[in-house]
């Protein structure tokens, strides 16, 4: 069995740390969840980069809604693609933020022209599985 993906780029329009942002965190994890994808939304100043894997049913539906969401604006797709299982199986939508590591100096995020490479991809989740992890470990260090 393989997994559709896709990662796309846009431009925020609601505020960081904002309740709008919390909403909209907690209503991916909640639909997600319901329509069995999984994945990553990580914001850089006023961009969200989001990787999402699923059935390819639902993947379309989120990129339809995503495409009139008026909480972002200039939806780029960088890839789609196929894994042969999913990267991140227990993450309805994590979030990432500055606070953890910047994506910008791998992905260009400002001005980025192309799609990913597979190698980019490769990288990419691999980075978001190693921060996830480190976070992880720092936030079990401060409930310790």
């Amino acid at each position: 069995m393989t997994f559709p993906y896709f990662i796309y780029t846009s431009t925020a329009r609601i505020d960081a740390h904002s309740a709008q942002e919390r909403s909209l965190r907690e209503t991916s994890v909640r639909n997600n969840a319901r329509d069995f994808l999984t994945g990553f939304l990580y914001r850089e100043k006023d961009r969200f980069v989001q990787f999402v894997e699923g059935p390819a049913l639902f993947l379309m539906g989120l990129e339809n809604r995503l495409r009139c969401d008026p909480r972002h604006s200039d939806m780029k797709v960088l890839r789609r693609g196929t894994l042969q299982e999913r990267a991140f199986p227990d993450w309805q939508m994590a979030f990432f933020d500055t606070s953890q590591f910047a994506l910008s100096p791998f992905l260009n995020i400002e001005n980025r022209k192309s799609r990913l490479s597979d190698l980019e991809v490769d990288h990419l989740i691999r980075m978001m599985i190693a921060n996830s992890d480190h976070a992880r470990y720092r936030q079990n260090l401060r409930s310790a």
